[in-house]
């Protein structure tokens, strides 16, 4: 079997490694460079956790992405490691979604966790500052990934197993012929028995994709330095706050937190409407949450500062679930891993694992992440 993919993000990567595993001679095509800052797979950091509050079904493909991550550590040929375990604190009112969603994930997986009332987070975790009734969870299965090095890593072993990455080589159309697809790139004509769209925040401008209900969200990380002792215990953390979603995580630099949020940003119908560089309105918002909701971790006697920020891209979907499996109209040939919606990074080894399979035929979709279920 010859199979295309379009997208070289970490999923795209992803999707190239899980059929070069199989012996399918894929090739992957992406119009950008190896490394670059317009897409959503760029950065130093994610966060992995397994007690999933957004659906307890994410659960199983969480913990088999850990395991997939530890195997790409141990396979990679440099030393620096993916994953940094640590637990994860979530916290907000008892009914948020984010609370209660890990603990019916928990419950259901039989995933250990610790809870915390308002007071026993004070005293837990002095850095915080808990809302009125609010309370926590902390799960263990979860931690830090090496953005970068991951993305690397994927590419690596694909190309390592056989597959051919194209970087700077943009598609510029592509189509069905019968029962194979072709593709028109840079070196010229390309068939294959299947396409795999792998394509981002570009998914709107993508054929096969531009008709599904697709926004883009510019999203903006920023760093503030902290006192190395605090950050050195520090669990990832995810808050529920009147104010929206907002999350946070030690920086491999040591001394620093990275901190962003996690929606409420305009929704665009176009990547380049998302295109803006971070600014000082970015900065105020992620200084407010730290003021109001860590101020423990504000070196002693300053402002909370935030240092530097950099941008990324959501491709959101209108459940906010992935877009994974086989698009209709194309007589089988034709699939995406797209529309992650801000939280597909951690899940990229299972992902592309999930589409490998279903393409040799020893695999199906969820359904939860059909492209058809909106129709």
């Amino acid at each position: 079997m010859r199979v295309i993919v379009i997208g070289l993000g970490v999923i795209g990567r992803a999707v190239c490694l899980g059929l070069a595993r199989r012996g399918v001679q894929v090739r992957g095509f992406d119009a950008r460079t190896s490394v670059h800052r317009e897409g959503s797979s760029h950065g130093e950091s994610r966060i992995i956790r397994t007690a999933y509050f957004e659906h307890p079904d994410y659960v199983p493909l969480a913990r088999e992405s850990l395991r997939l991550w530890r195997g790409i550590e141990r396979e990679k040929t440099e030393r620096a490691p993916l994953l940094d375990p640590r637990p994860c604190l979530v916290l907000g009112k008892p009914e948020s979604l984010v609370v209660s969603g890990v603990l019916t994930a928990a419950h259901a997986h039989g995933l250990k966790v610790n809870r915390y009332s308002q007071e026993e987070l004070g005293a837990e975790f002095p850095w915080l500052r808990a809302g009125e009734s609010w309370s926590g969870v902390l799960e263990f299965e979860s931690g830090i990934l090496h953005a970068d090095r991951c993305r690397q890593a994927l590419g690596d072993l694909a190309v390592r197993l056989g597959a051919e990455l194209n970087f700077g080589a943009k598609i510029v159309g592509w189509g069905v012929r019968g029962d194979r697809v072709w593709a028109e790139s840079p070196a010229g004509m390309v068939e294959a028995d299947r396409i795999v769209l792998c394509p981002g925040p570009w998914a709107s401008e993508t054929k096969g994709l531009g008709g599904l209900p697709l926004k883009v969200m510019r999203q903006v990380s920023g760093w503030m330095e902290t006192d190395f002792r605090v950050a050195s215990e520090l669990p990832v953390f995810f808050f529920d706050t009147p104010d929206g979603y907002f999350y946070g995580m030690r920086s491999p630099e040591g001394n620093s937190i990275k901190l962003a949020r996690h929606y409420g940003a305009p929704e665009k119908s176009n990547v380049l409407e998302t295109m803006d560089e971070p600014n000082a309105d970015d900065a105020d918002c992620l200084a407010r949450f730290v003021s109001s909701h860590i101020p423990g971790l504000i070196p002693s006697g300053r402002e909370a500062t935030i240092r530097k920020m950099e941008a990324c891209r959501y491709t959101l979907t209108p459940d906010r679930h992935f877009l994974v499996g086989e698009l209709p109209g194309y007589s089988g040939t034709c699939f995406t891993a797209a529309g992650m919606s801000g939280h597909g990074f951690k899940f990229a080894p299972a992902i592309g694992e999930m589409v490998a399979s279903a393409l040799v035929g020893k695999g199906v979709f969820p359904g939860i992440f059909s492209p058809t279920r909106w129709d």
